[in-house]
C-alpha cells in the first residue's frame, strides 16, 4: 500500500528497463514517486547490466556513494 511505501525512508534504487513486458514504466515511476528517497534509473534493455554493465555500474556506484555520504553525516 502507498502509505507503507511512503513510510519507508531508506534510500532505494529503482531500475526499470525499456523492454519489460510485465512492468510498464508507469509502475516504476509510481513506485519511485511513492518512496521517499528513491532514485529511478532506466536500463536500455533487460540484459544491459549483464552484457554492457558500465553505465548501470556507474549509476549503482553513484547511488551507493550517496547512501554512504548520508550515513557519514548521520
Amino acid at each position: 500500500p502507498i502509505a507503507e511505501r511512503r513510510a519507508l525512508t531508506q534510500p532505494t534504487l529503482v531500475i526499470w528497463n525499456l523492454s519489460d513486458p510485465i512492468h510498464p514504466f508507469s509502475d516504476a515511476r509510481r513506485i519511485a514517486s511513492e518512496l521517499v528517497n528513491a532514485r529511478l534509473v532506466t536500463a536500455r534493455s533487460i540484459v544491459e547490466w549483464r552484457l554492457r554493465p558500465a553505465r548501470l555500474d556507474r549509476e549503482f556506484a553513484a547511488f551507493l556513494d550517496g547512501v554512504w555520504a548520508l550515513r557519514a553525516v548521520a
